[in-house]
């Protein structure tokens, strides 16, 4: 659904000294598929280091980076596919491992205002071992709906996912569009409520902020991204 190329930076601020940081890049297509290529980092804080009797031994992180390239393409005006093909890596402490995955994605244009997808996330990997055992990330299935109201100027959401060991959850947000350059924005899930705006500036500059409540403290997100030149209709 895109006409325009986009470049955005995330950060997150987690808890713990722990952050998510990532960049990504995208292309629309027109007889060819529309294509991304993208990069999420999360680090951890210090861990401390201990040896068998519980002496300190300095510390140690933990990290995790996935790199992706992005497929999709619209089949019809109404149904569009799409597929991650993900590389991940992790290391901790001197030990570090890879692996490889694939997401695929759907998307269906129901009415005029209203939309609905499903995902598959982890299809077939990725499977790491940092020393003898090997750990897979769980396959994960999401399904939801977005509803345009208000004449354009607001939007709700709501989608469930469910993931091996965790079972369902439920995702809900809405979205406000005070004026052409500034959208206020709330949302909740099982771990609490959120809150944040997007702010429109220049010429296809966004700045997006949120906050967000967690059994382990406040979370903070902050995105910058432009869109240029591209496709117009």
């Amino acid at each position: 659904s895109m006409n325009r190329n986009e470049v955005r930076f995330e950060n997150a601020q987690l808890y713990e000294e722990t952050s998510l940081n990532s960049f990504g890049f995208a292309v629309p297509g027109s007889r060819w598929p529309s294509l991304g290529v993208a990069m999420v980092s999360l680090g951890s804080g210090a861990f401390e280091r201990t040896n068998e009797l519980n002496d300190p031994l300095g510390t140690f992180r933990e990290g995790e980076t996935a790199w992706l390239l992005t497929a999709a393409k619209s089949l019809t005006p109404g149904l569009s596919l799409g597929a991650n093909f993900k590389l991940v890596q992790q290391t901790v402490e001197s030990f570090s491992t890879n692996g490889f995955g694939m997401d695929l994605g759907v998307q269906a244009q129901l009415a005029p205002s209203l939309r609905v997808g499903a995902s598959v996330m982890n299809v077939g990997g990725p499977k790491l071992m940092l020393r003898d055992v090997e750990e897979a990330y769980p396959t994960q299935i999401r399904g939801g709906a977005a509803l345009t109201v208000m004449q354009g100027r607001g939007l709700v959401a709501l989608d469930v996912d469910n993931s091996e060991g965790l079972g369902a959850r439920i995702h809900a947000g809405a979205e406000y569009w005070i004026q052409s350059s500034l959208a206020l924005r709330m949302g909740w899930d099982h771990d609490g409520g959120a809150g944040g705006f997007r702010y429109r500036f220049g010429h296809g500059y966004a700045l997006d902020y949120a906050a967000a409540d967690h059994p382990l403290g406040l979370q903070h997100r902050i995105g910058v991204s432009a869109r240029f030149g591209g496709f117009f209709a």
